[in-house]
């Protein structure tokens, strides 16, 4: 489905993201067990920087051989940010700028082998950990007044959309690509909608605009509806979940794409994530998720045959889950001071910071 914004639906958007909204134990929101405070999280950050974050300003990937990915730097960013510390801060995105930064485009190279040379052989990016960067710096900018960061979110903002979205012949926004190459295949294009950042697209629109840039302003709100259409439409299986990858047909049709395991997992647990944060989800976004995860909390539902891992997930998808299920689930969950044990690896103890933040912020920084 093309999603081209008129205004009905523009302001449609703007009013479900408004505060009166986003309060906890509204329609659609549970009620936390708790609310993360600033020293919970800078608690948790403490942590998680003396586990995953090198002094030279690298994340560590541990449970994917100590790799570094723009996932990951933006995230360490993200994280720096709101817990107050610039100098880790600095650290990631000089780290992030020195070996990742593609010249030619303004992107980033997805991801950093500690063991190759080079270390970056694939230089394609990763939408997703592009637009981490972009927000992460939008937010450190306002946190410490600095315009050089405003300044590199603004042209990230804009490398992005003029690389990365998928766009019909009238130029109206269909998905975001996961990166500039590598996706498109006969027929159609394969999507990842954990990629869609919500929380980052509204901010970015908010910054566009007050930049006096009305149309890239309008470009992230579109991205939010179409990702929001898709969401709608793209529901396989018993519980009607989204796939971690998705093939967007040339003719709007959705499948789980053929290239990947038809499931719901890894990638896709980080859609009601997003949702969450940018207080979006409620009503029927939310009910697949909320009618698996009352049952159980598995790795991943197979999308054709509803078969399920055999294991229970760690710590971080407990954290999603808590921001979805109703409050009476929650003792069952993570703790909600977000501080990774030593169970946790780093994409684990990623989404307990990330579900943290989410909580913490209800729907607006």
């Amino acid at each position: 489905m093309i999603v081209s914004p008129s205004r009905r639906q523009l302001l449609t958007l703007l009013a479900a993201l408004a505060p009166a909204a986003l309060t906890p134990g509204g329609r659609g929101w549970a009620q936390p067990a708790s609310v993360v405070t600033g020293s919970d999280f800078a608690a948790a950050w403490a942590v998680y920087r003396r586990r995953f974050v090198r002094l030279e300003g690298r994340v560590v990937d541990s449970g994917n051989g100590g790799v570094s990915h723009t996932e990951g730097q933006g995230w360490g960013m993200l994280f720096a940010e709101a817990a107050g510390d610039r100098e880790s801060f600095d650290s990631l995105w000089n780290w992030t700028q020195t070996n990742l930064r593609r010249p030619e485009d303004g992107l980033f190279s997805w991801r950093w082998l500690p063991d190759a040379n080079p270390p970056v052989a694939d230089r394609n990016n990763a939408s997703d950990g592009d637009l981490l960067i972009a927000w992460a710096l939008l937010r450190a900018g306002r946190r410490w007044q600095n315009s050089a960061y405003q300044q590199a979110a603004l042209e990230l903002s804009a490398a992005i959309q003029d690389t990365s979205l998928l766009r019909d012949g009238k130029k109206a926004v269909r998905a975001l690509l996961p990166a500039r190459q590598g996706f498109q295949r006969d027929g159609g294009t394969i999507v990842n909608l954990s990629y869609f950042v919500f929380p980052a697209f509204r901010e970015l629109a908010a910054a566009e605009k007050q930049a006096g840039r009305a149309e890239r302003a309008a470009l992230w709100q579109a991205t939010i509806l179409a990702g929001l259409s898709l969401l709608r439409r793209a529901r396989f299986g018993t519980y009607q979940l989204p796939p971690d990858w998705l093939f967007l047909g040339d003719d709007g049709e959705l499948f789980p794409a053929p290239d990947f395991p038809p499931r719901f997992g890894y990638e896709a647990v980080r859609i009601p994530l997003y949702l969450a944060w940018a207080g979006l989800l409620g009503g029927e976004l939310a009910t697949p998720y909320r009618t698996l995860w009352a049952q159980s909390i598995p790795g991943w539902v197979n999308l054709h045959s509803d078969a399920q891992s055999d294991y229970q997930e760690h710590n971080g998808f407990r954290a999603v889950a808590a921001l979805v299920l109703p409050a009476d689930h929650l003792p069952l969950l993570a703790p909600a001071d977000g501080v990774p044990t030593a169970e946790d690896n780093y994409y684990s103890a990623s989404l307990l910071l990330l579900a943290a933040l989410a909580r913490r912020e209800q729907g607006g920084p």
